[in-house]
């Protein structure tokens, strides 16, 4: 199931630099996050008509309320 990346990810290469081999697995981690992330969305957007729409105009509020404070208007 794993790809080539992340079995080599988690390979410890004594050549390799200490600072390589985090990157290298903080990179699967998030990689993996975001997989789950994405899997969990389009679960709760295929779901239900009502939810799928509560959760993007949720998540359209969440954007514009950060938008608006990096712009300093809030």
């Amino acid at each position: 199931m794993e790809s080539e990346e992340e079995r080599e990810a988690l390979i410890i290469n004594p050549s390799e630099h200490v600072i390589v081999r985090k990157v290298k697995g903080g990179a699967l981690s998030f990689r993996r996050w975001l997989r789950g992330r994405s899997l969990y969305c389009s679960k709760l957007l295929t779901s239900r008509a009502k939810s799928r729409y509560l959760f993007l105009t949720y998540l359209v509020t969440l954007h514009l309320l950060v938008l608006l404070c990096l712009t300093g208007v809030l």
